[in-house]
């Protein structure tokens, strides 16, 4: 994949942008891109607008939300696909496992209680996740250890991803 959502914007590949600068050239390229300004134009002209000003808007809507960066810019590196959830470390991928049985546990048993510690739990490994995984875009951005910052940006994503499905999971037991 290519990174060019980012030089649409002329801004580096990174994963914490400046959000104004980032929202300030999307404007201006919103304005200078809008359909109004060309209605009297040749039919191609105006369907090259109006294909720039759709590219423009899928460029902005990635870019500024941050969940959505994050795996575009992991996409460019080549770092997420498909088939990469098995790259999880065995600890990780056991902590999940015992988490899951006993979600289904306090499922099975109807304990709120329980399913409630279970959802405080994932909910931790979330805030500790993303705590480092700032730490990592920060260093990454910054230009220190690229390549080693961006496996630990990876990990902490793709088990997120996990965690993700377990949260979505405490809650639909939670709220049957």
């Amino acid at each position: 994949m290519e990174d060019q959502y980012f030089k649409w914007f002329d801004i580096p590949v990174c994963f914490l942008p400046d959000e104004e600068q980032l929202r300030q050239k999307y404007y201006t390229l919103s304005r200078s891109l809008h359909p109004d300004f060309y209605t009297l134009e040749a039919p191609s002209v105006r369907e090259e607008i109006l294909r720039k000003s759709s590219f423009n808007n899928e460029a902005y809507r990635i870019l500024s939300d941050s969940n959505k960066r994050l795996k575009y810019v992991l996409e460019i590196y080549g770092l997420v696909d498909g088939e990469t959830s098995n790259s999880l470390d065995q600890e990780f991928l056991l902590e999940m496992m015992e988490l899951n049985e006993n979600l289904m546990d306090a499922s099975m048993e109807g304990d709120k209680d329980k399913l409630e510690l279970i959802t405080l739990q994932v909910e931790q490994i979330m805030a500790i996740l993303g705590e480092e995984s700032q730490l990592f875009m920060t260093e990454f951005d910054a230009g220190k250890d690229q390549q080693d910052n961006l496996l630990r940006i990876r990990d902490a994503y793709l088990k997120r991803q996990y965690i993700l499905r377990i949260l979505e999971n405490c809650r639909k037991f939670a709220n049957p």
